[in-house]
């Protein structure tokens, strides 16, 4: 009767333990099918995420979108020269080859503007605000320039560029203390503030420059630059916005304005 008794525990106990280690196994594999599906979920919807399209808000808010993402519309090439560089690529602005600045068709005084850009490896770009045409042969000669560069290896590495010439600069004005650029192959967030001279560029979400033109302090400053030789260099109130076409490929996207 004892060994009866003792068996009939012992067997009750291995129950026990193996229904414990069933539902632990089941538990272990329901957290395993959560994280999978919440994995699943958050590459759809970084895979589903639309490009090149305003919200509600943003509508609302005054924001003109000045790139659809499948057409070159409201762009043009600087002093009307063809647009052959310049491509629709991944619902990107690409440049695909040599030729002109490609810069928007209509003028722009007090603005805010806001894009998203990718730079290849070892690659030179950069957005100009209130460019001048006339009988200028380039962009830079008159406009303002907030730096697009790759300086994290090869050419412009290291002390190749100054902090006038890193990513998120006033190029050649004013020098970010840091490199604000995030790695060759993902994108950048730009938003700049440009409102009766005083003007904030914002790179990655932190402020790369802050500065007044047409001040004492500014001329001085544009006067013992490269720009100082430069007849009407960022004289002008309005302009044209363009983008730059240093000889490397580089992407725009998600190119929005709202005029203040």
């Amino acid at each position: 009767m004892k060994n009866w008794f003792k068996k009939t525990h012992l067997l009750m106990l291995l129950s026990m333990v193996a229904l414990m280690f069933a539902c632990g196994g089941e538990s272990n594999k329901s957290e395993e099918v959560a994280s999978e599906e919440v994995s699943k979920s958050e590459e759809v919807s970084s895979s589903s995420s639309l490009q090149n399209v305003l919200t509600a808000e943003e509508e609302q808010d005054g924001w003109k979108l000045l790139f659809d993402g499948k057409t070159l519309q409201g762009w043009r090439g600087f002093q009307n020269q063809p647009l052959s560089a310049w491509a629709v690529e991944d619902e990107c602005i690409a440049r695909v080859g040599d030729g002109v600045d490609i810069m928007t068709q209509d003028q722009y005084e007090n603005f805010e503007l806001k894009l998203e850009w990718k730079i290849s490896p070892e690659g030179n770009s950069g957005i100009f605000f209130h460019v001048v045409e006339g009988d200028h042969k380039t962009t830079y000669e008159t406009a303002p320039e907030m730096q697009i560069i790759d300086a994290s290896a090869g050419r412009y590495a290291g002390d190749k560029t100054t902090p006038k010439q890193k990513a998120g600069a006033n190029y050649d004005l004013h020098p970010v203390d840091k490199d604000y650029a995030k790695p060759v192959g993902e994108f950048n967030q730009v938003h700049i503030i440009c409102n009766n001279g005083k003007v904030q560029y914002f790179l990655n979400g932190e402020k790369t420059a802050d500065f007044e033109m047409w001040t004492p302090e500014w001329n001085k400053l544009v006067k013992e630059s490269k720009f100082g030789s430069m007849k009407g260099f960022a004289e002008a109130k309005t302009g044209y916005i363009a983008l730059q076409n240093h000889g490397d490929k580089v992407w725009f996207r998600n190119i929005k304005i709202k005029t203040l």
